[in-house]
C-alpha cells in the first residue's frame, strides 16, 4: 500500500511538471505544426513566425526554419531538429489580467525575478520549466515558454570548425543591413559612399553579402544593386567596390567594409552551408 501511494505521488509530480513545460500541449523543440493548428483550432502556419488572435489573447508561435549548416565557420549554434519544429510561444494579452496562482504560482521558490524600469513592472522566471512572465502592478502581461537547453542539449547543432583569416590587419567596420526598407538601405550606403569619398582612391569598400538559409540566391542580386546605387546615384568608381559572397546565415545580412588598398579583404566571420530546401 506504501509503494502504491509513493508511485501515485510521483506520477502525480511528473503530470505537473509536464503540465508546467507546456501549453496546451505544445512542446518546444518537440511539437510541430500539426500540433499547433490541432490543438489551437487554426488552419495553418506561417514560417518562421505565426501569429494567431484568439479569444482572450494573442499567441505568437515561432518555428525552427534552419537546420543545422552542413558546414560552418563559427555559425550561431542552432537546433538539429525538422524544418516546422517549434521553437517557442509568447502569449500576449491586450487586457491585462491579474496573475492567476493555479496556473503561475509565482510566491514559489522556483520562481526568480527582478524590477526594470518601469514602475510596478516585475519579470518573473523559472529556469526549472523555462517559462516567464512579464506582470505589471500583478497583472499578467505576457507569458513565454521556450526550449529545456538542459534537456534538449543533445539537439544543439555541433560547430564544426574556425572562421577562415585573410591576415591579421583589422577590419574597418561600417553598420551593416538585413532584410531591411530601401530606405534604410540606403541611408547605410550613403554613410558607407561617404566613407569612400573621404578616404579617396587609396582605399577599397567591400560589400559582404550573405544569403538567408531560405533565400538563396537572394544576396548576390541585392549586393549587386547596392553597387549600382553607389556607382549612378553616389559616383563612385565602380572598380573601388567589390563584392564578396559570405556563403550562408540564418538571414539575409550585408556587411559594410573600407580598407586600405593594401590591406587583404576583410574577414568573413560567419560562414555556413545549409541543406538544400
Amino acid at each position: 500500500m506504501r509503494f502504491v501511494v509513493l508511485a501515485a505521488f510521483v506520477l502525480a509530480a511528473s503530470f505537473d511538471v509536464a503540465l508546467a513545460q507546456s501549453w496546451h500541449g505544445l512542446r518546444p523543440l518537440e511539437s510541430t505544426c500539426d500540433d499547433v493548428k490541432r490543438e489551437l483550432g487554426v488552419d495553418k502556419c506561417n514560417f518562421p513566425e505565426s501569429v494567431y488572435d484568439l479569444k482572450e489573447e494573442t499567441v505568437t508561435v515561432r518555428f525552427v526554419t534552419c537546420p543545422c549548416a552542413i558546414r560552418c565557420y563559427d555559425s550561431t549554434r542552432g537546433w538539429n531538429v525538422p524544418r516546422g519544429t517549434l521553437l517557442s510561444i509568447r502569449r500576449n494579452f491586450p487586457n491585462p489580467r491579474p496573475v492567476s496562482e493555479s496556473e503561475f504560482d509565482i510566491s514559489a521558490d522556483k520562481w526568480s525575478s527582478f524590477e526594470t524600469d518601469m514602475i510596478g513592472h516585475r519579470v518573473y522566471s523559472s529556469d526549472k520549466d523555462n517559462i516567464s512572465l512579464s506582470v505589471l502592478n500583478g497583472d499578467l502581461l505576457t507569458v513565454s515558454y521556450d526550449p529545456d537547453f538542459e534537456k534538449h542539449k543533445d539537439k544543439r547543432c555541433r560547430t564544426k570548425c574556425r572562421a577562415p583569416v585573410f591576415g591579421g590587419v583589422k577590419d574597418i567596420w561600417l553598420l551593416g543591413y538585413g532584410d531591411v526598407d530601401i530606405k534604410v538601405e540606403e541611408a547605410r550606403l550613403d554613410r558607407f559612399a561617404n566613407e569612400l569619398k573621404e578616404h579617396g582612391k587609396g582605399v577599397l569598400g567591400y560589400i559582404v553579402a550573405f544569403d538567408g538559409c531560405l533565400q538563396k540566391g537572394q544576396a548576390a542580386a541585392r549586393a549587386k544593386r547596392a553597387k549600382k546605387y553607389l556607382v549612378s546615384i553616389k559616383g563612385i568608381d565602380p572598380r573601388q567596390v567589390i563584392i564578396l559572397n559570405g556563403g550562408q546565415r540564418e538571414t539575409i545580412d550585408f556587411l559594410l567594409h573600407v580598407r586600405s588598398r593594401r590591406s587583404p579583404p576583410p574577414r568573413i566571420s560567419s560562414y555556413a552551408v545549409y541543406p538544400k530546401s
